[in-house]
């Protein structure tokens, strides 16, 4: 197809076809859903017209950097710097598809590659779940709460703090992700571990929220019966029902696997022990940040730590024992139950009687009731 044809074409037809071509150069499923997307930035921020001239433009570098750096500039908050050369890549890329003529060639006709494919990089984050200031306003339930069961549909999805996104190039690896609870200063308590795991598309941290809420919906996940949309449609922030909703998921993994005993990771050498292991950081676990990523390329020595720990088979369940809500055993009602069988003194006399006298000094008109209908048919068969 001749390119001036190919400026007739409508935004999503032009994005049908060049996800075609992408699907033909082999790549990654998250590295297609980010340049399918990302290559258009200019058309979305901009124009139709802006977007095909800098594509098209001679000077295709200089002008490209020009315009997303204004467009970015104008709507992005992050490192528009850094930012501006990952759209260039994109670009880049659009532009090979335009050199090919726009003719694709069915991915099984093509020729066998022979160069040796690349190694993917392996990446372990870790989730600290359980934390801030969210989870002790109301009754709010923290949308962690699903990483340890399996979903209606049998499978086990991940929620990743504290917004339940993700940048999509972190796909290109093979991802593990540590659950972690905060136990102590400088040491964190493991959970589970999942694995096998794959970035859901509406995940993407540069979709809107809007966008990322709209996809969570059509996932249509339940458990126990109930949307996982409704079980967290009453949570609160800074004391109002939540107005602009989020993705409640992140991940879906092949497994998820708890450890046979407790085991625990820290920062400082000096604490470590048997179950207790240390991981070496150049700056120790991030007291703020609620999640942490060691890919094996960028910290190999934190990364060869924590997959020591990962792959020790001693330490884990042989297999994935969460469960679905479904399945969770009825807890069985003891008509006779009471707290005093807890601390086993339910045959303690002393113990009823102090029970008594804390709650008839707290309530006398409860006292007077039980004076009135015990010790009273007591002095009548007496007499």
């Amino acid at each position: 197809m001749e390119i001036n044809n190919m400026k007739a074409l409508s935004y999503e037809e032009l994005r049908s076809l060049y996800k075609k071509f992408l699907h033909s150069l082999n790549l990654s499923k998250s590295t297609v859903s980010t340049s399918y997307s990302d290559s258009f930035y200019l058309w979305k921020k901009g124009s139709k017209e802006l977007f095909w001239n800098v594509v098209t433009s001679t000077d295709f570098e200089s002008d490209a950097k020009e315009e997303l750096l204004k467009a970015l500039s104008n709507n992005s908050t992050g490192n528009v710097v850094s930012l501006v050369n990952s759209y260039l890549s994109h670009l880049r890329r659009f532009r090979l598809f335009l050199s090919s003529d726009g003719k694709l060639v069915p991915v099984e006709n093509r020729k066998q590659i022979t160069e040796k494919p690349k190694h993917k990089s392996r990446e372990i984050i870790i989730n600290k779940m359980y934390v801030g200031g969210y989870l002790s306003e109301g009754d709010n339930i923290g949308h962690e709460i699903i990483n340890l069961y399996k979903a209606d549909d049998g499978k086990n999805y991940i929620y990743l703090n504290s917004q339940g996104t993700i940048e999509l190039s972190h796909g290109e690896s093979c991802i593990t992700v540590l659950l972690v609870r905060k136990f102590a200063s400088k040491t964190y308590k493991i959970l589970a571990k999942a694995e096998g795991v794959k970035i859901l598309d509406f995940a993407d941290s540069k979709l809107t929220r809007k966008e990322r809420y709209q996809g969570q919906v059509e996932l249509g996940l339940t458990y126990g019966g109930v949307s996982l949309v409704d079980l967290f449609n009453e949570n609160s922030y800074q004391g109002s029902l939540e107005e602009e909703k989020n993705a409640y998921t992140t991940f879906v993994a092949d497994r998820v696997i708890k450890p046979k005993n407790q085991i625990y990771i820290t920062d400082d050498e000096s604490v470590s022990g048997d179950n207790t292991f240390f991981i070496r950081t150049n700056k120790g676990f991030g007291k703020q940040t609620l999640r942490e990523f060691y890919n094996e390329n960028e910290k190999p020595d934190s990364f060869a730590d924590l997959n020591q720990i990962i792959e020790a088979k001693e330490l884990w369940e042989d297999t994935n024992t969460t469960q679905a809500i479904s399945e969770l055993p009825k807890l069985q009602k003891d008509p006779h139950f009471n707290f005093l069988k807890i601390i086993k003194q339910e045959d303690n006399e002393l113990a009823f009687s102090n029970m008594l006298a804390y709650f008839f000094n707290i309530n006398r008109e409860a006292f007077s009731k039980f004076a009135h209908e015990v010790y009273s048919g007591s002095f009548v068969k007496a007499a």
